[in-house]
């Protein structure tokens, strides 16, 4: 586990961001006030060992959708990239290793949860129906099959993880989906000129990069057992603090001080898709062909004609859009330092010299 982390991490750059905020937001959160059911789990500096595991699962699931995406498309290779048959058995090792990470995040769901549905569906009649139409079962010896406090807390607290598998699931299916569509428009010849424009692109990344850690903010919530409010407040944190640490990360070609002139950025990143949507998709076109030599498109000279438009100050400004929404979320969270370090983190990604 440890060689596969090491894939996607140096000694620079920590990219378990997810974990943390999963962790950050279950400290912040604390303890449900009016629901009690589901605290029969370890807890240890404010946080439940359930929550930890969350964390923890949703950081093999985001490593292992870096690690495939990593795999390379071989009919662009050219000669200078290497020898082919490596960068075959280097696609081989991407996909076993995201695979392997992804198939350990499945086994610490179901670990996480520990009763079947069948289970919980006949818990769910012994609590809700007691059987006294019995013949010869007095009201008292009624009572008395009843279940006991402990029964009770544990088919509330199987139910709560019943709800958490299915939000993690729908995210995961939530990262296929979009990384497929992503894909997809990759692949297709008119790519460079496809004018998706920027509410298409907010759907796409919130699938690809916002619905694992607003969901997994979400159930870590629900393993606590928040009411709705609470836990739609952490989703809407996820969500948008997701949204602009994505933007932040398409701004750095665009906003570093020193870029190398060969240095690429994604044509469907947010300050080029607010780009194309200001200027005009003709136009757009236009600066296409103007940045095409011998047949390859010059980043340098279109990265230059893109900072010369509206395009990277209105993604500076969609990013701080989100970076305040996802402060308005934690608003509804006590104050505390778990809170602070949860906005110091959108603070650090919505801060631009």
């Amino acid at each position: 586990m440890l060689a596969h982390r090491g894939l996607v991490q140096d000694s620079r750059n920590n990219l378990q961001l997810r974990g943390l905020v999963v962790l950050l937001i279950s400290k912040a959160a604390g303890p449900s006030s009016v629901n009690a059911s589901c605290q029969n789990y370890d807890m240890v500096s404010g946080i439940y060992s359930c929550q930890r595991s969350l964390a923890e699962i949703t950081e093999l699931i985001h490593t292992a959708l870096l690690v495939h995406r990593g795999i390379v498309n071989l009919s662009e290779l050219q000669s200078s990239d290497g020898p082919l048959k490596d960068m075959h058995f280097g696609n081989k090792i991407a996909i076993l290793s995201g695979d392997f990470l992804l198939a350990n995040a499945c086994n610490g769901l179901a670990l996480l949860q520990n009763t079947k549905p069948e289970r919980t569906s006949s818990s769910l009649e012994q609590i809700a129906i007691p059987p006294t139409n019995k013949p010869g079962l007095t009201h008292l010896a009624a009572l008395k099959r009843l279940p006991s406090k402990s029964q009770a807390r544990s088919f509330l607290q199987n139910s709560c993880e019943l709800v958490v598998v299915e939000l993690l699931a729908s995210a995961l299916r939530d990262l296929v989906q979009g990384v497929y569509h992503e894909n997809s428009i990759s692949a297709k010849e008119d790519s460079i000129t496809n004018d998706i424009g920027i509410s298409t692109w907010k759907e796409q990344t919130f699938l690809s990069h916002g619905a694992l850690l607003a969901k997994s903010c979400q159930a870590a919530m629900e393993l606590a057992k928040h009411d709705a409010e609470v836990q739609d407040m952490a989703f809407q944190y996820g969500k948008h603090m997701a949204m602009s640490h994505k933007i932040n990360s398409d701004l750095q070609p665009f906003i570093k001080e020193k870029t190398s002139d060969s240095t690429t950025f994604n044509l469907n990143s947010a300050p080029v898709v607010l780009h194309q949507e200001i200027l005009g998709r003709d136009l757009w076109i236009k600066q296409i062909g103007e940045a095409q030599e011998k047949g390859r498109l010059d980043y340098a000279k279109l990265r230059e004609a893109i900072k010369a438009g509206k395009g990277v100050t209105s993604a500076i400004d969609l990013c701080r859009y989100h970076g305040n929404k996802a402060l308005a979320a934690l608003e509804s969270f006590p104050p505390s330092e778990a809170r602070s370090a949860l906005e110091n983190i959108v603070f650090a990604v919505t801060r631009f010299s």
